[in-house]
């Protein structure tokens, strides 16, 4: 299991974070902060991205220092 994330996304910004998840589950985290910096007028951190795709239960991307 890995640690739990340093950085969680914001509970104020859950909300757009989730729908871009939903909406491009099978895409880049680039597309998916564009798409909330378009709609939501600011740009989520990657790390929010991984940490709410964690939480729907979709598979995150692995970072290169997060553990085995």
């Amino acid at each position: 299991m890995l640690p739990p994330r340093r950085n969680p996304c914001p509970e104020s910004k859950r909300g757009a974070v989730d729908d871009a998840v939903r909406r491009f589950q099978g895409k880049g985290y680039k597309q998916m902060q564009r798409y909330v910096k378009a709609r939501y007028a600011f740009e989520p951190k990657t790390c929010w991205i991984a940490d709410r795709k964690e939480q729907l239960g979709f598979q995150p991307k692995r970072a290169w220092n997060r553990g085995k």
